[in-house]
């Protein structure tokens, strides 16, 4: 059965997905998150209703799903500060994202699935014309997002319920880091107009900072095995 990747719009389609949050974060993972139903089985939250939630569906049933919310369209709560959206400058709130909720089931870790889903993302976020896309990972997942595309935002920080989380950002028009780092994401990123603007901002801007940020990070590591 082929899998179909699309935007989750009726009631049903978003419960499902709420409840395979709660099978890979509580009964999988054992994560303590806000807003955790445990009496429906469910996890769902305030940035869900204005989110673009993307679900994976196999014979309808759900197997995979990310989340998108663009900051110009609600307020995004500690998420502002978590992520230090205010970085990218004249771009935020306009242009910036934040991408969360990625989680494949099991039986397809390892394959393309969640590469199929950040690129449905990918190309929604870059038709909406957002320029900077944050994210937060665990740790063995950096290198992923890493050749997707992704670089360094700031240290390492404490995301509720998760842990320890590494953030990136995303510079949605940088066509050049993509091909770069041989990210699937380049061939979508051709399809569309690209602002060089955002990309030198970036550089200029945000990026100095972040290396900055990331060296001293790096160098408690080292002297804190």
């Amino acid at each position: 059965m082929a899998i179909e990747i699309r935007l989750a719009q009726t009631e049903e389609e978003l419960e499902a997905i709420y409840r395979f949050r709660y099978e890979i974060y509580v009964e999988e993972l054992g994560y303590e998150l806000a807003y955790t139903d445990h009496a429906r089985k469910k996890i769902a939250d305030p940035l869900d209703k204005t989110a673009r939630i993307i679900g994976a569906f196999e014979d309808g049933k759900v197997v995979g799903t990310i989340r998108l919310n663009y900051a110009r369209d609600s307020d995004m709560g500690n998420h502002t500060d978590l992520y230090s959206l205010h970085q990218a400058g004249e771009y935020h709130p306009c242009h910036t994202a934040v991408t969360e909720r990625l989680m494949v089931a099991n039986r397809f870790r390892g394959g393309s699935l969640g590469i199929r889903l950040a690129e449905a993302a990918y190309k929604m976020a870059h038709s909406d014309r957002i320029e900077f896309c944050f994210i937060g990972c665990k740790s063995h997942l950096v290198e992923f997002f890493l050749s997707m595309g992704f670089r360094p935002h700031k240290k390492n920080v404490k995301h509720p319920g998760i842990g320890e989380v590494t953030l990136l950002v995303m510079v949605v028009s940088d066509l050049r880091h993509l091909e770069q780092v041989r990210s699937p994401l380049a061939k979508i990123c051709r399809e569309f107009p690209t602002s060089k603007e955002a990309v030198d901002f970036f550089k200029s801007d945000m990026l100095p900072r972040a290396l900055a940020a990331w060296r001293i990070w790096m160098d408690c590591c080292s002297t804190n095995p």
